[in-house]
C-alpha cells in the first residue's frame, strides 16, 4: 500500500501535469482565431472523487488521472476588423454551425473561405450552415452581412447564417480543429432576453488566451510540481531511515 503522504503528493503532481498539458495547449493557441481556452475543473474534480473512488484507485494513479475534468471557457475575446469578405465574428453568445463528419458542430472561428464549388467553408473545408443548409456564394460578387446573420450578394438576400446558443449549464466540449460539440438551442427559438449577439462582417474574434497570465500560470505549475516532488523525496528518505533504524534494533 502506498504511503498516504506519498500518494497525496503523487496525486497533486498528476493534477499539475494535467494542468501543464492544458495550459501549454492554451498558450500554443494564443494566436488562433476564435480559440477558447480550457481549464482544469477543480470543483467538478472534488465532486467526482468519492471515498470509494479514492480508496479503490490508490494503487492506480492513472485511474485517478482519468477523474480530472477540464472545461472550455467560452468568454468572448476582442474582435478585430479585417478586409476579407468571408470573415465573420459574433459579438455576444452565439456560435456558428458547421457540418462536420460527425454531424453539426459549432465554432467561434469565423475565418471562412469559398471552396471550388462556391460553398462557404471553414479553414478545414467543413461547410458553414445557413438556416436552409450549406451556403453557396458565387465568387467575385460583393458580399454583405446584416447583424442578424443575413447574407446579401450584390444587395440580394441569399441565405442567413445559422446561429445557435449554448444551453444554460451545459458544457461545450472540444471536437478538434476549432470545433465544439454540446447542447445548444437555435438563436431563432431562444427568448429575446438571451438573443444578445450580433454578426460582424469582415471581422474575426481573437483567442481568449491572455499570454502574460498564462505564462505566469505555467511558472506556478512548475514550482508546484517541484514542491510535490520534494515532498515525495523527503517522505521516501524518512521511510528509508525508519526502516534502517528498525533493522538496526532487530
Amino acid at each position: 500500500m502506498i504511503n498516504n503522504a506519498v500518494f497525496s503528493a503523487a496525486f497533486a503532481s498528476i493534477i499539475e501535469l494535467r494542468k501543464l498539458e492544458v495550459v501549454s495547449n492554451n498558450l500554443a493557441n494564443a494566436d488562433t482565431v476564435g480559440f477558447k481556452q480550457d481549464r482544469v475543473s477543480f470543483n467538478k474534480l472534488l465532486a467526482y472523487i468519492t471515498d470509494e473512488d479514492f480508496s479503490s484507485n490508490r494503487d492506480s494513479l492513472k485511474s485517478i488521472y482519468n477523474l480530472i475534468r477540464t472545461s472550455t471557457d467560452l468568454r468572448q475575446s476582442a474582435i478585430q476588423l479585417t478586409d476579407n469578405q468571408t470573415d465573420f465574428a459574433i459579438d455576444g453568445d452565439g456560435l456558428f454551425v458547421i457540418q462536420s463528419e460527425k454531424g453539426e458542430s459549432y465554432t467561434r472561428s469565423g475565418n471562412f473561405t469559398l471552396n471550388a464549388e462556391g460553398e462557404l467553408v471553414t479553414a478545414d473545408g467543413h461547410p458553414v450552415l445557413g438556416e436552409s443548409g450549406p451556403i453557396t456564394i458565387e465568387k467575385g460578387q460583393k458580399i454583405e452581412a446584416r447583424e442578424d446573420g443575413t447574407l446579401l450578394v450584390d444587395g440580394k438576400e441569399i441565405a442567413k447564417l445559422k446561429i445557435v446558443l449554448p444551453t444554460e449549464n451545459q458544457g461545450m466540449q472540444k471536437a478538434g480543429n476549432g470545433l465544439l460539440t454540446g447542447n445548444t438551442v437555435p438563436a431563432a427559438e431562444a427568448s429575446s432576453e438571451v438573443q444578445k449577439f450580433k454578426v460582424i462582417h469582415k471581422a474575426l474574434e481573437n483567442s481568449n488566451v491572455n499570454v502574460v497570465s498564462t505564462m505566469a500560470e505555467l511558472i506556478t505549475i512548475g514550482r508546484n510540481f517541484e514542491a510535490y516532488q520534494k515532498v515525495i523525496s523527503t517522505v521516501d528518505d524518512l521511510n528509508k531511515r525508519s526502516s534502517d533504524s528498525l533493522s538496526a534494533v532487530a
